[in-house]
């Protein structure tokens, strides 16, 4: 998983018409289920992709 940069992997991967998923959605989107989880709100999603940039 990445979630900085694209790799050469990643890069390779998308150029062959691979379907490419961030690791930075995938970070957010586990954080939303989390959230959801332990407090009963589904959060705000541009605040928490704001607070890993």
């Amino acid at each position: 998983m990445v979630y900085n940069r694209k790799t050469q992997l990643v890069k390779t991967a998308e150029s062959k018409g691979c379907r490419i998923a961030s690791g930075r959605d995938m970070l957010v989107g586990q954080g939303v289920k989390s959230f959801e989880h332990w407090f009963g709100i589904r959060p705000d999603t541009d605040v928490m992709r704001k607070a890993i940039e």
